[in-house]
């Protein structure tokens, strides 16, 4: 797989791809791997079914996995690192 130059410069990733093909799977893998180099600290967001969420969570450790849909909340909350008890006294 090559390299995109919009991932490669970007500060945020959202991905949403099907985890359950080879290839989208992979680049979800090397996402999760480019969050721990020094100069990779974005945040990378994986959408998930529910069903799925947890075992992906397990697989990217580096990764905010979320239960799909995304909503507007969910995605600022995961980009922000805020905590359950945190994002509780963000107003909405």
């Amino acid at each position: 797989m090559g390299h995109c130059p919009l991932v490669d410069r970007a500060d945020v990733i959202v991905s949403a791809l099907d985890q359950g093909d080879g290839t989208c799977a992979e680049v979800a893998r090397r996402l999760d791997r480019g969050t721990t180099r020094p100069a990779g600290r974005r945040r990378v967001v994986v959408v998930a079914p529910r069903h799925a969420s947890d075992e992906l969570k397990d697989a990217l450790p580096h990764c905010s996995v979320v239960s799909g849909p995304l909503s507007s909340k969910v995605l600022l909350r995961s980009v922000s690192g805020l905590t359950t008890e945190n994002a509780k006294k963000v107003p909405t």
